[in-house]
């Protein structure tokens, strides 16, 4: 059997790949992956034999439409089947804005038109392929390209999504994966929390990330920038990143000094957003709502991985969902929102703040306000499938209001789009699925902790074998 891995990372990507390795009937013919994942691999001296790495975070930037043989139907290109993706391959682009400015339509046609022809030619020249996995939910823009590509190519596609509790299986339009042998059903997952535990959790106090963010704009400004500018003139610098406009900087082959230029704007964005934040918020809690924990701006978990939501969608539907009831919307912002973080580079848009706190329906909580009270006091707690709240929520006996991927299951789960409120409830119309899992994560209480950064490095050996049997069970399947 042949197959793909697309970006495995953490510790739990390199064990499932290990497993693939050493199967004999499974032959990995492309990897890509990150150069710190490579180094993995040499240090634990596995041999790919014949496999064709890439580097993930370089792929796109390494060739140019003259570079790739041209034999595939340009017609394909127009395909119904494909234009979906091809759609969702164009907005994603905007996550390399936070880099190098903004594209024009015609520079995002062009690197989608580029990618297209260098997949389209690359999957039809694999041998035998059996089955492409993606490691996370696809989020850079030329992975939606491939998934468009192998729809018209009707091969067929697994996307993993590890989260702190557990990890999800999906196919390529990010559907759960229902019925497998190995799975555990959502009822069976969450009687197994110790909710008495998880409620005697201690909120940690967000402290101001303000002067914090100063010091890292008055860095930039006196140290990194006159740094950028020394090399340009003293020896050619350029960094290769995720995306390369050689032909569009205003000082030409320097995207170093491009790029601090849009983290300057961004880590002055992240102070001002703070502070205006701070004096909008309120610490008084509602004595009738329904919350809204907000999600870091375009994390995968958001876009793509609950489009065609996104955070303004959800509030107005809210809005009008609520405006004949006395019911207030809280809504939190995430506690590192305001933290500069050079991967995401994210802010929310320009009068998010100011024109939301106009509206008396919204309530603005302080990112002091604890979490868990926010969550125990609402009517219900509305939030993307993916988040851990929504489990959070669930643990403790809260109505869930979602958005995203059917994969919530239980009485108390409520698809955004099937919300009904009136003053006295808030019901809802539709059934609710039972979904199941591939695997339960070590649900032991001790190794949740919410704020955890290192949950990829849990999974022990029984748990990846679990996985990669749902992943070749659903392959059965799908191929008879």
């Amino acid at each position: 059997m042949n197959i793909w891995c697309l970006r495995p990372t953490e510790q739990y990507g390199l064990g499932l790949v290990e497993e693939f390795l050493n199967d004999k009937n499974i032959k990995i013919d492309f990897l890509t992956t990150t150069s710190d994942f490579q180094k993995h691999i040499i240090n634990k001296k596995i041999s790919l034999y014949d496999t064709e790495v890439k580097n993930a975070k370089n792929l796109g930037i390494n060739f140019e439409i003259d570079d790739v043989n041209d034999t595939f139907e340009v017609e394909n290109y127009s395909n119904k089947t494909f234009q979906k993706y091809k759609n969702i391959s164009l907005n994603l682009l905007s996550r390399n804005e936070r880099f190098f400015g903004e594209l024009s339509i015609e520079e995002r046609e062009r690197y989608i038109f580029k990618q297209y022809i260098y997949w389209s030619n690359k999957l039809k020249n694999a041998t035998n392929l059996d089955l492409i996995i993606f490691f996370d939910i696809p989020h850079i823009y030329y992975e939606y390209i491939i998934i468009g590509i192998a729809k018209l190519f009707k091969i067929p596609i697994i996307i993993l999504h590890h989260s702190t509790r557990n990890t999800f299986l999906f196919n390529e339009d990010l559907d759960p994966i229902k019925n497998l042998s190995n799975s555990l059903n959502f009822e069976t997952f969450l009687c197994q929390l110790n909710v008495e535990k998880h409620k005697k959790e201690e909120n940690k106090k967000n402290s101001s990330t303000i002067l914090f963010n100063l010091i890292i704009l008055i860095k930039l400004i006196f140290v990194s920038i006159p740094k950028s500018i020394i090399f340009k003139f003293g020896k050619k610098y350029e960094e290769i990143s995720f995306f390369i406009k050689h032909n569009y900087y205003s000082i030409k082959n320097n995207s170093d000094l491009n790029e601090k230029y849009h983290t300057l704007k961004y880590i002055y964005k992240c102070i001002f957003h703070e502070l205006e934040y701070k004096i909008i918020s309120s610490k008084k809690i509602p004595k009738k709502y329904i919350y809204l924990p907000l999600v870091s701006n375009h994390e995968s978990d958001l876009f793509p991985g609950c489009w065609p939501w996104s955070t303004d969608k959800v509030i107005e539907y809210l809005l009008q969902k609520l405006k004949k009831t006395d019911y207030k919307i809280c809504i939190k912002e995430h506690p590192r929102q305001f933290k500069v973080r050079y991967h995401q580079n994210f802010n929310r848009h320009k009068n998010f703040y100011k024109n939301y706190s106009k509206n008396k329906k919204i309530v603005f909580m302080s990112l002091n306000t604890k979490h868990n009270e926010l969550i125990e006091r609402s009517d219900a707690v509305v939030c993307s499938s993916f988040s851990s709240s929504a489990l959070e929520s669930l643990e403790l006996n809260k109505k869930v209001i979602y958005f995203g991927p059917n994969i919530l299951g239980g009485s108390n789960c409520v698809k955004l789009e099937n919300f009904v409120a009136v003053n006295k409830d808030l019901s809802y119309n539709g059934k609710n699925e039972k979904i199941y899992y591939p695997y339960k994560q070590n649900l032991e209480i001790e190794n949740f902790n919410f704020t955890s950064q290192d949950f990829g490095k849990v999974i022990d050996k029984q748990d990846l074998f679990k996985i990669k049997e749902n992943i070749f069970e659903y392959y059965k399947i799908i191929s008879k």
